[in-house]
């Protein structure tokens, strides 16, 4: 996985695709249980849409990646994760709205 300098470093500023997004999960916004706020930033090429790194900062971080995780070793490409069929409601599918929301300068549900 990479981040996003050592990307820009490997493909080149004009090549690399970072597209971010901020969200407050449901579980906070319903459950009054705080005022958590989530980031989710995904990493792509132009040339041939190769997803080359994702992170997520929030609760259940970990459950959220490590479907992603497996994804990307399989070589997931923008246009699979667009693709994806998400669960709703649940954190990673604000994965996926961040990179639909790229033309909305990559920020969901703010």
């Amino acid at each position: 996985v990479m981040q996003g300098q050592a990307a820009v470093q490997r493909y080149g500023e004009e090549s690399v695709v970072v597209s971010k997004g901020q969200f407050q999960p449901l579980e906070q916004s319903l459950g009054h249980a705080g005022e958590a706020q989530c980031l989710c930033k995904v990493l792509y090429t132009k040339t041939d849409d190769k997803v080359i790194g994702m992170h997520f900062v929030g609760p259940h971080a970990g459950e959220v990646m490590q479907g992603f995780s497996a994804a990307m070793a399989l070589g997931l490409t923008m246009r699979g994760l667009e693709d994806t069929i998400t669960i709703h409601p649940t954190n990673a599918e604000e994965m996926l709205k961040t990179s639909a929301d790229e033309a909305l300068q990559g920020v969901s549900n703010c």
